[in-house]
């Protein structure tokens, strides 16, 4: 038994006397537990349940990581003549729940095991220490998993026109003419044998840089003390955070330390209320104009994104002879409106409000990531030491911005098209 576990069952051993001796002086007294005495006995109890949960971690751990020394793990040979740590792609690990419990020893002072620093050679952020100097790598199957998790359940980025960069920012050509412009590439009908007219392209710069992502999640100690039960809460909540930001900042980013959203692009267009239309409402008018915005190709590639409170309302605007809402399918949970899938998000605004609806191709948005879109992990145990957890921070790099600054001018006429549309206000 090692020496820590065997302070903290000495530590455990003199609470649980401590509470004892509570019950004993109110037995003695012939009376119940006063409040003050309750109080102290439940706060004793409290630190026996962490100082246990601390044992078991430790026991647990123990169990898990006997094995040779971390420079001969690294050099270990498998049978197939690779090294058995670094050719890993987990490390060495089971799960990720496996890898987590090891980071949480090395960052409340219990050490580097030695399959961590074997499995994290040379990846080590900074030192032994917790809180901002400590943070190790999330062994690369993890780290692909927790990112691919975060594309799934209508995640926006695989809908954009997705580049990659090996550094840290890249200088896009980017063109706003349109087939029937008179700016940029031309074609002219011509006489046989007549000299061809020259045209060129029009281009401007769209610079993108990456920015750091950070989503945060916490861990109780109750869910540190199973390995299992936190793999799977972080497997769970790792995802739901990346993919949260990675949309609100397609949406709606400022463009300072995080990307540019496709609704604060000068090219979006706000549809208006119909003239009369009361609050609350929402009418077929207003869904034909959205429509009629897109431009050409538009109607592919399209989808609805709208307020929860905008969704019952749909159904209204049916009739015997024109279903423009459909119900949801496994394909489309929300459902159909005229045609492109509906979304309903907590990124719109509520009913009535300018953005409770809008329309979006997101093939018009240009996202800029690393190759494999990598993935760290770091932890801090005193961000929520009070509330007995430990916080677990991923980090993703990437950019966004719109294709477009402008709405498209129709070929005839003043009419204008948009890849972003929004509902007014009503």
């Amino acid at each position: 038994m090692s020496k820590q576990i065997r302070d903290l069952k000495a530590k455990k051993s003199g609470l649980a006397k401590e509470a004892q001796a509570i019950i004993d002086a109110a037995t003695a007294a012939g009376t119940e537990m006063t409040e003050e005495q309750t109080k102290q006995f439940d706060v004793l109890m409290v630190q026996v349940k962490g100082v246990q949960g601390m044992i078991e971690r430790l026991e647990q751990l123990a169990a898990e990581t006997v094995q040779a020394p971390a420079a001969q793990v690294a050099q270990t040979i498998v049978s197939g003549g690779e090294p058995a740590i670094t050719a890993d792609p987990k490390r060495g690990y089971q799960s990720l729940g496996q890898f987590a419990l090891d980071v949480r020893q090395a960052t409340t002072g219990f050490g580097i095991s030695d399959r961590l620093q074997a499995a994290t050679m040379g990846s080590v952020t900074a030192n032994e220490g917790s809180g901002a100097q400590g943070g190790f790598l999330v062994p690369p199957e993890f780290a692909e998993e927790i990112f691919t998790l975060s594309l799934e359940e209508d995640a926006l980025l695989p809908m954009t026109t997705v580049g990659t960069t090996s550094g840290n920012s890249m200088v896009y050509k980017q063109s706003e003419d349109t087939p029937w412009s008179t700016d940029g590439v031309q074609v002219y009908w011509e006489h046989e044998m007549a000299a061809a007219k020259v045209s060129a392209p029009n281009f401007g710069n769209h610079t993108m840089h990456l920015h750091k992502l950070l989503g945060m999640v916490v861990v109780s100690d109750e869910l540190l003390a199973d390995a299992q039960a936190m793999d799977t809460h972080l497997r769970s909540a790792l995802p739901s955070a990346v993919r949260w930001k990675i949309n609100a900042a397609i949406m709606w980013g400022s463009g300072g330390q995080e990307p540019f959203g496709c609704m604060r692009s000068g090219a979006v267009i706000t549809v208006p209320k119909e003239a009369g239309q009361a609050a609350g409402t929402v009418v077929i008018e207003n869904i034909d104009k959205m429509v009629a915005t897109l431009p050409p190709g538009s109607l592919r590639n399209a989808r609805w994104m709208m307020h929860n409170t905008v969704w019952p309302k749909l159904r209204k605007l049916n009739t015997l002879n024109d279903l423009a809402f459909v119900s949801g399918t496994p394909a489309n949970p929300y459902g159909t409106l005229s045609g492109l899938p509906i979304m309903v998000t907590q990124l719109a605004e509520e009913l009535s409000s300018e953005g409770d609806i809008s329309l979006v191709d997101l093939r018009y948005y240009r996202t800029l990531t690393k190759p494999g879109m990598s993935t760290e992990i770091a932890t801090s145990m005193h961000l929520f030491f009070d509330q007995g957890a430990t916080a677990y921070r991923v980090t993703v790099r990437l950019d966004g911005g719109p294709k477009v600054s402008k709405p498209i001018k129709a070929a005839k006429g003043n009419f204008k098209m948009s890849p972003f549309v929004m509902l007014g206000a009503r």
